[in-house]
């Protein structure tokens, strides 16, 4: 395999993967990597092959009972994913795709590493600012970094920007609001979230 050839690269990764084996498809991305390091395309199917292979373990762990907690092989698998999609977004000083800025973000915050994802959005909406899904992982990163206020502005701001499902926007906003001590803003927001068929009305407080 030629390894200049981003092409056959990424097809073959790509044959691999819908065959089910993700980490082969990284492998083969990270070779080209070896001798393209900077190379933008490699870096994203690198990201995004390592988040895959990470998920599945982490699925299969559950399906054997294991705790909730991440086993350690798909904790390791998501450093590898972050560290291809982190070096992806300072070669494009935070101007990538939205899916993979959201992917970045709500990984990092599920590594317990809140403080950097509130960074890395804060960079994300500011290249993206148009992104209601780049605004909704930032909103969530700003929940678990425990900065209520930014967070529930951010989660209207992913609401306004109507391109992406309001199904859980307001639901995330009002599980913040709750937790924060707000109860009618939580209940205005349940009643939001009602209304957009985003959860059963039985699942809201009691007005």
């Amino acid at each position: 395999l030629n390894p200049g050839d981003v092409g056959v690269r990424a097809q073959i990764a790509q044959e691999q993967a819908k065959a089910g084996d993700h980490e082969g498809a990284l492998r083969v991305i990270e070779e080209g990597l070896k001798t393209d390091t900077a190379n933008i395309d490699l870096l994203t199917y690198a990201g995004i092959y390592g988040a895959q292979a990470a998920f599945r373990k982490q699925t299969d762990a559950a399906k054997q009972g294991a705790s909730n907690e991440i086993p350690a092989d798909a904790k390791a698998m998501y450093e590898t994913s972050v560290n291809y999609y982190k070096k992806l977004f300072n070669i494009r000083n935070g101007d990538v795709e939205p899916p993979i800025a959201r992917q970045l973000i709500v990984t990092v915050v599920a590594l317990d590493r809140a403080p950097e994802a509130v960074e890395i959005g804060r960079r994300a909406v500011a290249a993206k600012g148009n992104s209601g899904q780049v605004w909704a992982a930032y909103a969530g990163a700003l929940a678990n970094a425990d900065q209520t206020a930014q967070a529930i502005a951010a989660f209207d701001t992913a609401i306004a920007r109507n391109d992406t499902s309001a199904t859980g926007l307001h639901k995330s906003k009002a599980d913040v609001q709750l937790a924060s001590g707000d109860l009618e803003g939580a209940k205005a927001s349940y009643r939001a979230a009602v209304s957009a068929n985003a959860l059963t009305a039985d699942a809201a407080p009691d007005a």
